[in-house]
């Protein structure tokens, strides 16, 4: 592999810090045994070219260093694992050791995109099941920046952590870092393989696809993915419609459910929008409630595949809501967008209200089965 990839803390690896035991200059094993690439790396805490990490007994950087070798350690090393792309290059980006500002986060995924091709993070919000937080301004257009223009117009890769959060009955619709963006996926699910993974909420979705909240469409399997990238046409470019659903205040009623019908044309009549498609599906949503972890949604496609896009948090008692959060499913990939979608909302605890919803679909005019 020749791609370049950095790592923050946590992985362009984007995380505290990746550290280096010292070598023995006389040792010739350890010649050559870790190398940052200079160009895919930088201190963002201290602004320069160092992204080595600040030494303490409680090792408390050592994070990224485990992300960076389970991705690009040596093989035949006599020490430990074997990376997974031992040939990789890699960069080291020190960006949580200090103030983690948006400014700070901006540049990290930001960094030299046009030479890094993939940023591997593992950092974000509490997995504490009460944390609602996501990236501001200047990182969400880091972020957009990257899709459009990055890998020399071919789009950063950008790798996210999830599921962290599933011991303390967490959700990843609450973190902002992973539901927000939607890329082209067609060989990571098409090479899924669902085989052998135990969960009681496997379903098969509207173009015949097995799927599940539990494990996704299945393990990765990089092998199947290398041999469809060798033959893959490039898919069409993503569009994406936004349609917007005014209303006044509806009531979510004290362990009720309110139901919404939401109806799409896939904005037919906009060349430059239409979706035909589906991809990545986001209902974005402004509700109150006198304790946020009491609401569950659920999003239901004209095909009938039913999302969860958030379950009860028992943890989360904050009175804040949600205001203008976007909820994703990838799990109608591949189904036809036009039609009618049902929005549900089930509340457990005291009445809440829910404010204007709009729904926004990521996909293409072809379809990739």
């Amino acid at each position: 592999m020749e791609n370049d990839i950095t790592f923050g803390e946590d992985e362009a690896l984007v995380s505290k810090s990746r550290n280096r035991k010292q070598p023995d200059p006389n040792d010739p094993l350890w010649t050559d045994m870790w190398y940052l690439d200079a160009r895919a790396s930088y201190d963002v805490n201290d602004r320069d070219d160092d992204p080595m990490p600040r030494y303490e007994y409680s090792d408390e950087n050592r994070h990224g260093t485990r992300c960076a070798g389970e991705v690009a350690a040596i093989f035949n090393n006599s020490l430990c694992i074997v990376g997974i792309a031992y040939n990789a290059r890699i960069g080291g980006i020190r960006m949580l050791d200090g103030d983690v500002t948006d400014a700070v986060e901006a540049a990290s995924l930001g960094h030299n995109s046009d030479y890094v091709d993939i940023y591997s993070a593992s950092w974000g919000p509490d997995d504490d099941g009460r944390t609602v937080d996501g990236p501001a301004k200047l990182t969400r257009a880091a972020f957009e920046r990257g899709i459009r223009e990055g890998r020399r117009g071919k789009g950063s890769v950008f790798v996210w952590a999830s599921g962290n959060g599933g011991k303390d009955a967490d959700s990843c619709n609450c973190d902002g870092y992973t539901n927000r963006y939607g890329g082209h996926c067609h060989i990571v699910i098409r090479a899924a393989k669902p085989i052998n993974l135990r969960a009681g909420d496997w379903v098969t979705n509207g173009v015949g696809r097995n799927v599940s909240h539990s494990f996704g469409y299945g393990l990765m399997d990089a092998g199947a993915m290398v041999q469809l990238a060798r033959n893959w046409t490039t898919a069409p470019e993503q569009h994406k419609c936004r349609q917007f659903y005014p209303s006044r205040f509806k009531t979510i009623p004290h362990g009720n459910r309110l139901q919404l019908q939401l109806y799409t044309d896939g904005c037919a009549g906009s060349p430059d929008e239409q979706v035909v498609y589906l991809e990545h599906v986001q209902a974005i949503i402004t509700l109150k409630a006198p304790k946020r972890g009491d609401i569950q949604i659920y999003l239901t496609s004209p095909s009938g595949t039913r999302s969860t896009l958030l379950t009860k948090r028992a943890r989360d008692t904050s009175r804040a809501g949600f205001i203008e959060w976007a909820f994703m499913t990838t799990h109608s990939w591949g189904e036809l967008a036009a039609g009618l979608w049902t929005l549900e909302v089930d509340n457990d605890g005291w009445d809440g209200e829910i404010l204007p919803v709009s729904l926004s679909i990521l996909p293409s005019n072809s379809v990739f089965l």
